[in-house]
């Protein structure tokens, strides 16, 4: 996207983005959603993939001048508490009645929608083709070889807490290579596999029908234009029907079956990312060796600002040169006793030094 001649005030901090979408995470999109139809053209994005460097260790977050805001709510709130702009706050015209409903559906969407998109995604064949692949490609070496099944793993709580988390069936006591035990194998395993198939399936009906009744007959949740509530609930349907799963239950339930989640989402979409709306610059960045050095998030915040460093971030930088130091100079011992020459010791035992003397008596007899 271009650059436009000012650097924007505003430094929104996200996910990297897939399948034609800003972001892969949902609150992080629909935080680029937000700031797209709130602050057009007056903010930027840096693609991230090291949640540390937030202060809250989450993403997304905003830098605004010397103020850090952590959190898709927190995000929300202050660019709806700018004055500059009564355009600022999507939210306005909700009565009090509407706000306290939209707080408890944007819980409920980020629990029970995050929770079948994050199943959709960790499922064997989405993940082995597409989803892993995706993650590798925001990484560089050597965190693509460990971060994506990190992040794999922590979804496991998340799941088995919503019936979602699916094990493979349990080894057999004994492994057999008759023909009969390998078809009984088999068989408990498909039986498996259709139990959390028609789970999963039932779930994503009863959780997509809720959303679906929500928006009967509306172009948006509240009135005539979208909300915080309408940006969220866009931004799970979009990161579910945009990237090329090979399986394609779920997606297919949203086209064809809640297609009004489906119409919304694309609604929203073409809102913010239309041609008549100005384009925001993004900074892309991949992790590396050097993410392997002790960081501070203070200090990589203020260099993210432009501000002056203090005497602590002086100090901090010292001591990071030094780790770096004694990394290297380890390496280097490592080598240096790697290479050194290797002396074999035979250790002789008592008989053998016995016998060896009394050869050698022989052998000074004979002489």
């Amino acid at each position: 996207m271009a650059e436009p001649n000012t650097s924007p005030a505003f430094i929104l901090y996200v996910w990297p983005g897939q399948w034609d979408l800003p972001s892969v995470d949902p609150l992080c999109l629909a935080a680029v959603l937000y700031l797209q139809l709130a602050l057009p053209g007056e903010f930027s994005i840096s693609e991230c993939n090291n949640p540390d460097i937030s202060p809250s260790g989450q993403l997304p977050f905003l830098l605004h001048n010397e103020v850090t805001i952590t959190s898709f709510s927190a995000i929300i709130k202050y660019i709806s508490g700018l004055t500059t702009s009564s355009r600022h706050d999507l939210d306005a015209s909700l009565s009090s009645t509407e706000r306290a409903q939209k707080i408890a559906w944007i819980s409920h969407v980020d629990s029970h929608f995050g929770n079948l998109l994050v199943g959709e995604r960790i499922y064997a064949s989405n993940w082995e083709r597409v989803i892993h692949p995706a993650l590798v490609s925001m990484y560089g070496v050597p965190q693509r070889y460990y971060v994506p099944g990190r992040i794999r793993a922590s979804y496991k709580p998340r799941l088995e807490s919503a019936g979602l988390w699916s094990l493979p069936p349990p080894e057999p006591a004994k492994k057999q290579l008759s023909k009969q035990s390998a078809n009984e194998t088999r068989k408990e395993a498909k039986e498996t596999f259709t139990q959390a198939f028609e789970k999963e399936k039932d779930k994503a009906k009863e959780v997509l029908g809720i959303y679906a009744r929500l928006l009967e007959g509306k172009q948006f949740v509240y009135q005539g234009r979208p909300t915080t509530l309408d940006l969220l609930l866009a931004a799970h349907t979009l990161l579910l029907v945009a990237p090329p799963l090979p399986d394609t239950l779920i997606k297919e339930l949203v086209i064809e079956w809640y297609d009004t989640l489906a119409d919304h989402a694309k609604c929203i979409q073409d809102l913010a990312f239309g041609k008549d709306q100005p384009k925001f610059p993004i900074q892309s960045s991949r992790g590396s060796l050097w993410d392997l050095i002790p960081s501070r998030n203070a200090f990589k915040a203020a260099q993210a600002k432009g501000l002056e460093r203090t005497p602590e971030d002086v100090e901090y930088e010292k001591f990071t040169w030094g780790f770096i130091g004694l990394a290297l100079g380890s390496v280097v011992a490592y080598f240096a006793i790697l290479g050194s020459p290797i002396r074999i010791v035979r250790i002789v035992q008592e008989g053998e030094e016995e016998e060896e003397e009394e050869e050698e008596d022989l052998d000074d007899e004979a002489e």
